[in-house]
């Protein structure tokens, strides 16, 4: 419930009205009314009484005579929604010391490093750096040095903060994490130029056109030959060729994570494949690892169960194996791997499970357990809105094992049922691609790889949509078919198909229910949103936590209810939506965005302009500088623009502006839109995909 007033005070004189007047009576009466309707709810038995929340909800607004909204921003529950955008985090333990580093004054050369790291970490122009923090800059450098596990900064991240932040660590999936969206760089080697210009800076020579044999120039820095004679490498002192028990298990160790490599992976988990030598049994394991403790070859983390390894000792136990014994070593490891990961069962994915830790580091060869491995990492990033540029690769790199498992012949005698399982796996590789078409904004690719899997499961199932209906893969394939088609606008045949498989619970109802909506049938969208809602909650509870399916329900039941004029439910559900969002897939995701883009709408309805402004930076932070959502970035600045100019800031509204219709041509580029009039919030809207709307 809402009602505008406008009253003729100031703003410590807002409550001081005077008995019997007009205004109070206004004001009383809308009390009244609220009540009543809280108590008819309650004796209804609905479940959807008004809780605190909604209570807060039902503000006044009022209308300063200076023709402002107030002075602050205190309703409609802000400071959860809006202050807190990040991961938990664990308290500090302080105190903390830092221990002043002298400056290193034979550092040399990297000049285009730095360079690179001016451009990404310091001020621009063009930034919009504001004191919310939603601007910080980041950028990973990866090479020797830094940390070792990247995920330590969830502790210590300034989420409140405009600053910049340069990442360093020795593990190269640091470029792939989530903080490091600002760009990142693996630390490339001198080239022969500054290799020889350190060389003599190094040895004290100034003269760049000094001819000297680099074994001259090292050789006053070589220690002093002693009498003892040491004839022994690195390699050698660790004596690798005595290990009894041992060796075939640092062999394994040294395919897997140096940093921990769960201990259930290597001794628990049953393999139908054999190693000579590898210990098949506990007793046999714990022989084993005990022979490569006492050699110091390995750690072993006693609370978490892991088996850390150096770096160069996998190396040296890697350059000790012939290339059979590699690749023997190689599809064991493998199989065990595989044996003991927790596949992600195929369907319409209601609850998130947790990634295994036994991921492995290398999976090239071309055998079965990488190609399914592949296929599940990918699922995952994809279920977990991780950058979909960097899950292409992956499977990129599963087609190329499945198309060597296709042409190898050799291997069909070890898997007789290869072929079955190659047309099983490559039906998921057509499936992930899809996804990512439909997340990625590339409704052509969605189609194309949509249209493959459903033909390809329909062949194996003999059956059409009406026959196999219920079935949970060929339910997920129309399912996915009718989201492509929605998403390439072509709403008959996607309301056809969303239609084909009623598992209310999941996705297929919901898909319906937005086909309705774009179509205009408001009525009966929001009866099916309504049904799906209904059955979500019975079987999983109020705003359940299982997945991000009952947040997209949420924003698309908002967006009916908006377009129906009840805007305080519409408010309540798109508020839902953005705390369900972050407590399921995070701060992060481009979900996440749309979420707050939905709910900046309202705050602009209600004159909380910056609470509005907010929100929308927020969107603008997730979705990054990535290409792939460009519709979300044009939308975005879009109604940054509009924002800006409530605001009476013209000079940022046009800046919004401009960005907005750059990145709309830019998706777009055979638009006629080229004037800044031209552009309405439709045309935005249009290029987003439906259930990001």
């Amino acid at each position: 419930m809402e009602l505008a007033l406008e009253v003729q005070v100031d703003h410590n004189t807002t409550c001081c009205l005077q008995v019997s007047s007009s205004e109070l009576e206004l004001i009383t009466g809308f009390v009244d009314d609220a009540t009543l309707k809280v108590r008819g709810r309650i004796e209804e038995g609905e479940k959807k009484c008004l809780t605190a929340q909604s209570e807060t909800s039902a503000s006044l607004r009022v209308t300063l005579a200076g023709g402002t909204a107030g002075s602050t921003v205190g309703s409609f529950e802000m400071i959860p929604t809006l202050t807190y955008f990040s991961t938990e985090k664990s308290d500090p333990r302080l105190p903390y010391v830092l221990m002043p580093i002298s400056r290193n004054r034979h550092f040399f050369g990297r000049a285009e490093v730095f360079q690179v790291l001016e451009k990404a970490l310091l001020p621009q122009a063009d930034d919009h750096r504001d004191s919310d923090g939603s601007h910080l800059k980041t950028y990973a450098l990866c090479g020797p040095g830094g940390m070792d596990k990247p995920e330590i900064l969830n502790n210590f991240w300034p989420i409140d903060s405009s600053d910049s932040v340069l990442i360093t660590s020795l593990d190269p999936l640091a470029k792939t994490y989530i903080y490091s969206r600002g760009g990142e760089m693996a630390l490339p080697p001198f080239n022969d130029a500054d290799r020889s210009k350190f060389l003599l800076a190094m040895t004290g020579r100034t003269d760049e056109h000094d001819e000297v044999e680099t074994g001259d120039a090292i050789s006053p820095y070589r220690r002093p030959k002693l009498n003892v004679r040491y004839d022994h490498t690195v390699a050698s002192v660790w004596a690798l060729e005595t290990l009894k028990k041992g060796a075939p298990l640092l062999e394994v160790l040294s395919l897997l994570d140096a940093d921990g490599t769960p201990e259930y992976v290597l001794e628990e988990a049953k393999s139908s494949h054999e190693l000579p030598g590898y210990p098949r049994h506990s007793s046999d394991y714990h022989e084993a690892r005990a022979e490569l403790l006492q050699s110091s070859l390995i750690a072993r983390e006693r609370n978490t169960k892991k088996i850390i390894i150096h770096r160069l000792i996998q190396d040296a136990a890697r350059a000790k194996m012939s290339d059979g014994r590699f690749n023997q070593v190689f599809s064991f490891t493998m199989h065990l791997v595989s044996s003991a990961w927790q596949y992600e069962q195929f369907g319409f994915g209601n609850e998130l499970s947790p990634l295994n830790d036994s991921a492995p580091t290398v999976l090239t060869a071309p055998n079965l357990p990488a190609l399914q491995l592949l296929l599940d990492a990918a699922w995952f990033k994809i279920m977990r809105g991780d950058n979909y540029l960097e899950t292409s690769p992956i499977l990129d790199m599963a087609q190329s094992i499945g198309e060597a498992l296709q042409s190898d012949q050799t291997t069909g005698a070890q898997h007789p049922n290869l072929d079955v399982e190659l047309r099983t796996l490559l039906r998921l590789f057509h499936h992930h691609r899809g996804v990512i078409g439909l997340h990625t904004n590339r409704p052509e690719q969605s189609l194309t790889h949509f249209k493959t899997f459903t033909k390809m499961l329909q062949d194996v199932a003999g059956a059409d949509k009406t026959e196999g209906g219920n079935d949970q893969s060929l339910g997920v394939a129309w399912n996915e078919l009718g989201n492509a088609y929605l998403q390439n606008h072509h709403y008959d045949q996607a309301e056809e198909l969303s239609g084909s498989t009623k598992i209310s619970i999941n996705m297929p109802l919901i898909n319906l229910a937005f086909c309705y909506w774009l179509q205009g049938r408001l009525d009966e969208s929001g009866n099916l949103f309504q049904e799906a809602l209904t059955d979500r909650e019975k079987e999983y509870g109020v705003d359940d936590k299982t997945s991000l399916i009952t947040g997209k329900l949420l924003l698309g039941f908002g967006h009916v209810r908006a377009a129906q004029g009840t805007f305080e439910e519409s408010f309540l559900l798109h508020q839902r939506c953005l705390l369900q969002y972050k407590a399921t897939i995070g701060n992060n995701h481009h979900r996440t965005g749309d979420a707050c883009v939905a709910l900046s709408n309202h705050y602009v309805r209600l004159v909380q302009y910056e609470a509005a402004l907010t929100l929308l930076d927020q969107a603008i932070k997730i979705y990054g500088d990535l290409d792939h959502f460009l519709p979300e970035r044009a939308r975005a600045h879009y109604k940054r623009s509009k924002v800006m100019r409530l605001l009476l800031r013209a000079d940022e509204a046009d800046l919004d502006l401009r960005k907005a219709m750059d990145f709309y041509t830019k998706y777009c580029p055979q638009s006629s839109l080229r004037q800044s009039g031209d552009y309405t919030e439709e045309h935005f809207d249009y290029t987003v995909t439906f259930w990001s709307r």
